[in-house]
C-alpha cells in the first residue's frame, strides 16, 4: 500500500488521507495481475499522460549501497533540494514506522541523508509493501536458510543455497515490481491533487539500494514529453558480495550460476557464519570494502579448499556433546589458524 507522511500544519486542500491512498493502492505483490506484469511500462505511462493538472514529473533516483549513510549525505541534499515528493524502499514496515516518520523533528545538526527528510514538509511515500504482506515472509524464509547447511555433503549444500539464491532473485522480481505499481499510484495522486496544482514540475526522489537498479533503467526508456528520469549513483566504485553479484547476473541477463559463483558464494557464506559479528564491525560504513575483502579472500581458495573448509567446520559443528557455543568458538579457531597459514589475517 501506498502511505504519505505530511507534517502537522500543511495545507492540503485534496484531504489524502490513508484511505484514499488505500482506494487507488495494489494490494502488494498478492495482488499483482498477470496483465500489469506484461505491462507495467504501459501502466506508467498512462500515468503520466492523464495528468490532471498538466504536472511535468521528474524522477530523481537515488541509488547508494546503503540507505541513510553518513558518507552520502551531500549528494543526497543536492538531490533532495531540488526534489518535492521523497519516496522510499523501507520494509517490512508498520504503523509504528509511520509514526516515527511523522513524529520525527529535524535535528539541529545535520549528520545523515534521512535528517533532511524529517521536518521537510515535503510528503513522503514508502513504495515497499507492508510488514503484512508475503513478500517478506518469502524473504525472511530464504534469509533463514542462506547460511551454510553443515548437515548436508558438500555438493547438496551448495545445490540447496543455489536454490534459494534463484528464489531470492524471483521475490526482489515480485517486490520491484510492487514498487512500479505503487510509483504509477503516487504519479496519478499526484498529478490529481489540488497540492501540486499549478507547479509546472514535480520532482519525485526516488531513493532505492544499488541492487535495485533495475527499476531505473525501465522507466528510463519511457518516452514522454511530460517525464524525465536522472539519477546520482554511487561515487565509488561498487563492488557486491559474490551472492549479489550473481543474483544480479541472473536478474538483467537471465544468467544462471556456475559451479564457481556458487562455490565462492558458499565459502563467502561460511565466513560470514563464523565472523559476522567481527566483519560488520570492522566495515561498518563501508560494504563495498567488505566485499572487496571477501573477494579477496574467496579467489585465494581452490574448490577443493573451499570444500576442505566446508567439511572441516561440519565436522567441528557436528561434534556430539559439544554445546553449540563452544562449536562456534572452536570453529571460530580453526578458521582463523587456517586463514592465518594463507596469509590472511580476520582482525
Amino acid at each position: 500500500m501506498i502511505t504519505m507522511q505530511m507534517k502537522e500544519g500543511i495545507t492540503n486542500p485534496s484531504k489524502l488521507s490513508r484511505r484514499d491512498f488505500l482506494k487507488i493502492s495494489g494490494a502488494g505483490v498478492a495482488g499483482l495481475t498477470l496483465s500489469y506484469l506484461i505491462s507495467r511500462i504501459p501502466q506508467i505511462q498512462n500515468a503520466l499522460e492523464s495528468g490532471g493538472n498538466g504536472n511535468k514529473i521528474n524522477l530523481l533516483f537515488f541509488q547508494e549501497y546503503h540507505q541513510n549513510n553518513p558518507n552520502k549525505l551531500a549528494r543526497f541534499e543536492s538531490m533532495f533540494d531540488r526534489a518535492d515528493v521523497f519516496v522510499t524502499e523501507f520494509g517490512p514496515w508498520n504503523a509504528n514506522d509511520l509514526e516515527w516518520f511523522r513524529s520525527h523533528e529535524r535535528p539541529n545538526k545535520i549528520e545523515k541523508p534521512w535528517d533532511l527528510v524529517f521536518g521537510s514538509n515535503k510528503p513522503v511515500f514508502f513504495i515497499d509493501p507492508d510488514a503484512s504482506d508475503p513478500v517478506w515472509i518469502e524473504l525472511k524464509e530464504i534469509e533463514n536458510n542462506s547460511a551454510p547447511d553443515y548437515v548436508l555433503p558438500f555438493e547438496q549444500a551448495v545445490a540447496r543455497l543455489t536454490d534459494y539464491l534463484i528464489r531470492e532473485v524471483e521475490v526482489h522480481k515480485k517486490r520491484e515490481l510492487v514498487w512500479e505499481m505503487q510509483l504509477t499510484n503516487i504519479i496519478k495522486l499526484l498529478h490529481n491533487s489540488s497540492l501540486f496544482r499549478g507547479k509546472n514540475n514535480i520532482g519525485i526522489m526516488i531513493e532505492t539500494g544499488a541492487y535495485h537498479t533495475s527499476i531505473y533503467h525501465d522507466l528510463s526508456e519511457i518516452q514522454n514529453d511530460n517525464y524525465s528520469t536522472e539519477r546520482i549513483f554511487s561515487e565509488s566504485p561498487i563492488t557486491f558480495p559474490k551472492r549479489h553479484e550473481t543474483m544480479r547476473r541472473l536478474l538483467f541477463n537471465n544468467q544462471l550460476p556456475t559451479v564457481d559463483d556458487m562455490q565462492k558464494t558458499m565459502l563467502e557464506a561460511m565466513i560470514d557464519d563464523v565472523f559476522g559479528a567481527q566483519l560488520s564491525l570492522r566495515f561498518v560504513d563501508s560494504p563495498s570494502s567488505k566485499s572487496r575483502y571477501l573477494r579477496k579472500i574467496t579467489n585465494m581458495f581452490s574448490p577443493n579448499e573451499i570444500k576442505t573448509t566446508f567439511n572441516q567446520l561440519s565436522a567441528i559443528k557436528n561434534s556430539n556433546n559439544v554445546p553449540a557455543n563452544e562449536a562456534q568458538q572452536n570453529a571460530r579457531n580453526w578458521f582463523t589458524k587456517y586463514l592465518s597459514e594463507k596469509g590472511i589475517e580476520i582482525n
